[in-house]
């Protein structure tokens, strides 16, 4: 999806002209709706996607805060969000660009895609009384001034900066490569566990019950790293299940390891500063994988999991694409 989905936005644009009509400023709340595509206007305060419509928003202003309710999509290109963005059930809210000044709140949404945009606040996908799931997040060449945090969800991060946390908890999985965490990673409960690919991360870590795979650092059988990762405080990985493989990391702290079954892999080419605590065995990542590797994560399917959000992204996209060109001159209105 990424680099593909500015130019299928700007094709969005060509559909006509922008309508707009918004309540008298003195009133009490400003509420504009919006259905279809929107260029370099600046509305004067909240923005709503209705249900089941699609809004693409192309170096638009939005003053206040912006809702996409069920079933809706919204697309912003360039744009800019002086409040917070909050998307309902299989909402979907993709971001090129553009800029964000309040928190982005997922509820039971579809998921969230943010390319080369900027983040004021915290961004969290979680489930709710309708559905159990929390979509995803993907982030890529973005920066998120607060904490990245997965409830049930899927969690990719890319080339991305969080000055907060990135916390992950009874979700799919948590990924990240060539970011900076100014804060902790804490992932539980995973069932796919989490790798952290070429990172940095500044605070203390915690991987606790996770499933496959947990992979910090640059070798493991499950994603191919070509760097390795820089930890600045403790890292804990406690009673996973999933396999455990540590490998051409710099840990400033203690490395904690127990009670993970199976036991957990220690390549030869970690610098740990402080002391590795706990049970562990000795790990040859040049070596062919064992037999017990393999188990652990097969290599039949070694691909990383953004290969797999890219379809679901780029399935979603096309598919608002299509429907704001349906729907002929777009326009925003009460």
């Amino acid at each position: 999806m990424k680099k593909q989905t500015v130019g299928a936005i700007a094709v969005a644009a060509t559909l006509g002209a922008t309508t707009l009509a918004w309540s008298s400023p003195a009133s009490a709340e400003l509420n504009t709706r919006c259905v279809g595509e929107a260029g370099a206007v600046t509305v004067p305060g909240d923005l709503v996607v209705p249900r089941g419509e699609v809004c693409i928003l192309t170096g638009t202003t939005v003053q206040g805060d912006v809702r996409v309710a069920r079933n809706a999509d919204l697309l912003a290109d360039g744009a800019t969000i002086g409040g917070r963005v909050a998307a309902n059930n299989n909402a979907y809210f993709e971001a090129v660009g553009s800029t964000v000044d309040g928190e982005v709140v997922l509820n039971g949404a579809y998921g969230s895609y943010l390319e080369s945009s900027d983040l004021g606040a915290r961004v969290l996908t979680r489930p709710n009384a309708i559905t159990d799931t929390g979509g995803f997040v993907y982030t890529f060449q973005s920066s998120v001034s607060g904490s990245l945090v997965s409830r049930s969800a899927e969690l990719f991060v890319e080339a991305s900066e969080i000055g907060g946390t990135v916390n992950s908890r009874n979700s799919l999985y948590a990924d990240l490569y060539e970011s900076f965490v100014d804060g902790r990673v804490l992932v539980r409960n995973n069932e796919r566990g989490g790798v952290v690919c070429a990172s940095a991360v500044q605070g203390d870590s915690r991987f606790v019950g996770n499933g496959v795979v947990v992979q910090l650092g640059s070798d493991g059988p499950f994603a191919d790293c070509a760097d390795g990762s820089y930890w600045g405080g403790d890292v804990t990985a406690n009673r996973n299940t999933g396999g455990v493989f540590v490998d051409n990391n710099i840990v400033n702290g203690d490395l904690t390891l127990r009670n993970n079954d199976p036991v957990a892999q220690v390549g030869d080419d970690n610098m740990i500063r402080g002391e590795i605590v706990g049970q562990y065995e000795d790990w040859d990542a040049a070596a062919p994988m064992t037999l017990q590797h393999r188990s652990v994560a097969p290599q039949s399917n070694p691909q990383r999991r953004d290969n797999i959000l890219d379809q679901k992204i780029e399935q979603r996209h096309a598919g608002a694409v299509k429907s704001a060109a349906r729907a002929g001159a777009a326009h925003i209105g009460r």
